[in-house]
């Protein structure tokens, strides 16, 4: 679920340390985040719900819902941003 921009799983905060800090200080939710809330939403098994950090412009799984593990075709291994951060996965 989302509410008021922040993401919930199972009912628990999911803290985003890695949302840009242009995005999350705006004050207007819509400028923030593009979806405000978003009723919960059961995840199928074998499906994965995907959301881009760049919240007010990604279309990801808020708008097309989840999408099927096996669309998946490539692996992150790499951490870039920040650069102080970098590190291999």
């Amino acid at each position: 679920a989302i509410k008021q921009c922040d993401v919930y799983i199972d009912g628990v905060l999911l803290p985003e340390p890695y949302l840009p800090t242009r995005d999350t200080q705006q004050t207007m939710a819509q400028e923030r985040c593009g979806t405000v809330d978003l009723e919960e939403t059961l995840v199928p098994y074998g499906e994965v719900f995907l959301m881009g950090d760049n919240r007010p412009q990604s279309f990801d799984s808020r708008a097309f819902g989840p999408i099927s593990e096996e669309l998946i075709v490539g692996r992150a291994f790499v951490l870039l941003w920040p650069p102080s951060a970098w590190d291999l996965l």
